[in-house]
């Protein structure tokens, strides 16, 4: 723990400074890509079925049950499929379950249940 405290201590202030950028960058970039990838989804429906067979035709509730389930466990046991982890699983995960959340909120607005 020591040794942690020593290195930032050691930092300059332009160094300290780019950390703090890089950390934000990082943050900003973890917010969006979900989002980005849930607005595909709603361009392109089908593409849930790469997250799990006859996604796409489900109910939004239903979508974001099985997308929180699967969240669960990719968290306790992450595929290290290739050197960057599970991040790219996740992150399909994430947007759909903003997909149907937005789903549920369109049929609440426009006043109708799915009937799929």
């Amino acid at each position: 723990m020591s040794d942690v405290c020593e290195m930032i201590v050691a930092y300059t202030p332009a160094m300290m400074c780019t950390v703090a950028k890089l950390h934000q960058n990082a943050i900003t970039a973890a917010i969006q890509m979900p989002k980005a990838r849930a607005r595909e989804y709603a361009r392109q429906p089908w593409q849930l079925e790469m997250v799990l067979s006859g996604l796409s035709e489900q109910r939004p509730q239903f979508i974001y049950a099985c997308a929180t389930i699967l969240k669960c466990h990719e968290l306790r046991n992450p595929r290290k499929d290739f050197g960057f982890g599970s991040e790219v699983p996740l992150v399909n995960l994430r947007a759909a379950q903003i997909y149907a959340r937005y789903l549920r909120f369109v049929q609440h607005r426009c006043g109708r249940r799915s009937t799929v």
